[in-house]
């Protein structure tokens, strides 16, 4: 009975996650979208400009991480996702504002 109480507590955890995002990526799309590349866009300079420009260590529990990386990442990261704000924003009906219904044709205007 325990095994079967836990199979339907992970079955309605990955259903109730994944309906979030799908509801969060459509109707939030920026909410969704511009955390998503923020935080990727964060890690992959991060380690780009660690590995090509590190030298000093910037915590003992990560031998990996560097200063220079996260002043890189940092610099690069507020740069760009400001680059990426004016991108999103010109189209503002579209990543702000949720569609007022649903539809079956997915580019129908509204």
């Amino acid at each position: 009975m325990t095994q079967f109480f836990y199979t339907c507590l992970i079955a309605l955890y990955c259903a109730g996650t994944s309906f979030s995002l799908q509801y969060v990526s459509y109707f939030g799309r920026f909410w969704y979208h511009f955390p998503m590349f923020c935080v990727g866009w964060n890690d992959a300079s991060a380690f780009f400009i660690g590995r090509k420009f590190g030298r000093t260590r910037l915590i003992s529990l990560s031998p990996k991480k560097t200063v220079e990386g996260f002043v890189g990442a940092l610099l690069s990261n507020a740069i760009v996702t400001f680059m990426f704000l004016d991108g999103l924003l010109r189209d503002n009906n579209y990543w702000t504002c949720a569609p007022m219904r649903l539809t079956w044709r997915p580019f129908e205007d509204y």
